[in-house]
């Protein structure tokens, strides 16, 4: 490996960060037992190794990934590969037949295998600017989508129980980050004990530490009565509890949601339930002035005080927690009467309001424009760092890394975008969301 060092330094020359890059490609070389292959390849077909350094010299979260997908290093100059991802039914019966066929003690490690090809083939794609944000984030939600449908399928054979997905999940707007917020519902051929037993199960098989790393997390806080109330309720308990005890908060998070796996005809029957207390023409006026205190309790309580609020990317001025409020406060107040409203994807009912009249061409445009932005941004933060972060970096040596990922010539430039989209953004949010 050593005689390839001078051609791996040309390469890593591109890349946002060659110091990560040149300490990532010796902790892959350190996990070869024979390089020879691997030095042919760079050697015989050098495109694999300029889009290899630049994956490498870009993303912490792909370096600890790719040693264990050898054969997908081998295809990065195959542009096919790269961008034609499968979608959400192929990918789901693939899991399914894997786990059917191999034994139940390798159910998890399956999983996670799942898991991490999947996001190694998006961020792939994603760093080398083969697709957009819309579509990332699409095919992280199919991936999801799919292993909790095929586990779901395994864990609960004859029927019953349905897996509504909310949130970012519900939208089809998952980010690399992203836990799965969902509720489990369950009805006749099932009783409470057996669909817990279930649900438990599911949950163990998504979520479990594994030798083969992180799946995905499953957040069931939105449910009925949070933390206090029962993980798995049946179709009526929920029926009664959206009746009688049901705050403005929750129908309002009801707007994201999206069977995804389990009993069709149970996730069918939920979705019909809900739909009175979600849509209502004409929308109470009290509910909007409940919104908009939940809205100020948010922009008050939630920003983490290392964190810079006027650089947040998800709850600051005009970031994505902005426009998911108005859209949906625009959805709930129109959608009973509009039924071409009731979607639970952002960017799509954002031009489906601009379409309708509710919001200018210009500020629906603009409100798009801005959460792809900042979604996009976040994404790239968390596949430079291989955590969460949702604010700007501090560090000028961090913003400039993530500037140049993100295609910047100098590293100003990324905080004036930053600048120029959210302010647009907020003086759209404030224009609308308090008339």
């Amino acid at each position: 490996m050593q005689q390839m060092l001078p051609l791996i330094l040309g390469w890593l020359a591109d890349s946002p960060d060659p110091d990560l890059g040149l300490e990532q490609v010796r902790l892959l070389a350190a996990g070869m037992s024979d390089h020879t292959e691997l030095i042919t390849t760079l050697l015989d077909r050098p495109v694999v190794g300029q889009r290899l350094a630049y994956l490498l010299g870009s993303s912490r979260l792909l370096g600890r990934y790719l040693d264990r997908i050898p054969e997908f290093v081998a295809r990065l100059d195959d542009e096919e590969v790269l961008t034609d991802l499968a979608g959400r039914r192929e990918l789901e019966e693939r899991l399914y037949r894997r786990l059917e066929s191999r034994p139940e003690d390798d159910h998890v490690g399956t999983i996670r295998r799942f898991a991490r090809r999947q996001l190694v083939r998006v961020a792939a794609r994603d760093l080398l600017n083969m697709a957009d944000v819309e579509e990332t984030m699409s095919d992280l939600t199919a991936a999801a989508d799919a292993a909790v449908s095929a586990t779901t399928r395994l864990v609960s054979p004859n029927g019953g129980l349905a897996v509504i997905a909310l949130g970012g999940w519900g939208g089809e707007e998952l980010s690399y980050a992203s836990d799965l917020d969902l509720l489990y519902v369950y009805d006749d051929p099932l009783d409470s004990p057996t669909a817990l037993r279930q649900v438990t199960r599911l949950r163990e098989m998504l979520t479990a530490p594994s030798a083969d790393g992180a799946a995905w997390e499953l957040d069931a806080d939105l449910r009925p009565e949070g933390k206090r109330g029962p993980l798995v309720r049946s179709l009526a308990s929920y029926r009664s509890y959206y009746e009688r005890w049901a705050e403005t908060w929750e129908i309002q998070a009801l707007t994201k949601a999206r069977p995804v796996a389990g009993d069709p005809s149970v996730g069918e029957a939920f979705m019909a339930m809900i739909a009175p207390f979600v849509w209502i023409d004409p929308f109470p006026e009290q509910r909007a002035t409940e919104i908009r205190l939940m809205k100020a309790r948010v922009e008050n309580e939630r920003i983490p005080w290392r964190e810079d609020p006027d650089f947040h990317l998800k709850l600051g001025p005009g970031g994505t927690v902005d426009v998911e409020f108005l859209t949906q406060l625009l959805q709930l107040r129109h959608g009973g009467a509009e039924p071409e409203l009731r979607t639970p994807v952002t960017l799509t009912a954002l031009r489906r309001l601009g379409e309708h009249g509710h919001l200018a061409s210009e500020q629906s445009d603009h409100l798009v424009a801005a959460y792809r932005f900042c979604s996009h941004v976040r994404n790239r933060l968390y596949l430079q760092a291989g955590r969460r972060m949702d604010a700007l970096p501090r560090d000028p040596e961090e913003e400039w890394r993530l500037a140049r990922s993100l295609g910047y010539a100098r590293r100003g430039d990324l905080r004036e975008e930053y600048r120029r989209v959210t302010r647009r953004a907020r003086r759209i949010f404030e224009d609308v969301f308090f008339a």
